[in-house]
């Protein structure tokens, strides 16, 4: 009997995540002053690990709506922050890798929010460098970082980078996305040859966050 109970709660269950694992989940608007640091680790074949603080904010809001995104270029002797303005959001975006400055292709996520158990594709491309990518969304998953503990939706996402139209390495990428702190808890890429070998490894962690 106790046998025929768990198989049940396992399939009732079940349907529950899929049930709720459909639904859009609601993003939050970026405000000025709205703040994140991160500590991103870097793992190379043959070298040492490293490590490194990173630190945004949005800087202001424009005339057109859209939002000032910048990022701690020094901190002084006196603790003093030195901005340095990197892009502007259109204020259609709720969703930002903020370390990997991609939105990942989610233009309109204020509006239509993040959907689990949706996929898509996305392109990022820098100079001659493209990179392709096949996301999907995985599920909800409580993560523990440094700025707390967060109910986030988790992404995954297999691609490929090319250089002048000639595939060169392949990655992954996953991200764990808190609605509450309107940023990537965390996120690994992890890139490689087209062999299978690995060639970096970078892991970002939300370390504090300041939003309204």
């Amino acid at each position: 009997m106790l046998q025929h109970f768990t198989a049940l709660k396992s399939v009732v269950l079940g349907m529950m995540f899929f049930c709720c694992s459909a639904h859009s989940v609601e993003l939050q608007e970026f405000a000025p002053n709205d703040e994140w640091t991160f500590l991103q680790l870097r793992a190379e074949p043959g070298k040492p690990d490293a490590s490194n603080e990173i630190r945004f904010s949005m800087l202001f809001k424009k005339k057109s709506s859209d939002m000032i995104l910048g990022w701690a270029k020094a901190i002084t002797d006196s603790g003093q922050v030195v901005w340095q303005p990197i892009e502007s959001l259109p204020e259609t975006n709720c969703l930002r890798d903020f370390v990997g400055r991609t939105n990942l292709d989610l233009a309109n996520s204020c509006k239509e929010g993040l959907r689990v158990a949706s996929n898509w594709k996305s392109e990022i491309k820098a100079g001659d460098v493209l990179e392709q990518i096949d996301f999907v969304t995985v599920g909800e998953e409580i993560v523990d970082v440094k700025a707390g503990t967060f109910q986030t939706i988790k992404i995954q996402g297999k691609g490929k980078r090319t250089s002048l139209g000639k595939r060169v390495e392949d990655f992954s990428v996953t991200y764990w996305f808190a609605p509450k702190a309107k940023a990537m808890a965390r996120s690994i890429r992890d890139y490689r040859t087209l062999d299978g070998a690995p060639i970096i490894k970078i892991t970002d962690e939300l370390m504090s966050v300041k939003i309204k």
